[in-house]
């Protein structure tokens, strides 16, 4: 491969790694600003298990698959 197709899928897979995460993200914060009582629901679970320090990776396990079930309804 030349220099420049390198560079070419090195910028390939990183804009496709942001993208996908962007578009993963946004349908759930989407659907919460149509749904202020739900929004208001999921902040005060957040304040309840962050108890005001920064997220952690031990609090997203926890969090996640409430998070992914309620995301998915309809």
């Amino acid at each position: 491969m030349t220099r420049h197709q390198i560079c070419s899928e090195i910028l390939t897979l990183a804009v496709a790694g942001t993208e996908t995460a962007a578009s993963v993200l946004s349908w759930p914060l989407y659907e919460l600003t149509r749904h202020p009582d739900i929004e208001a629901r999921v902040l005060a679970e957040l304040d309840q298990v962050l108890a005001g320090r920064p997220v952690t990776f031990e609090d997203v396990v926890r969090i996640k698959p409430r998070l992914i079930t309620t995301s998915h309804r309809p």
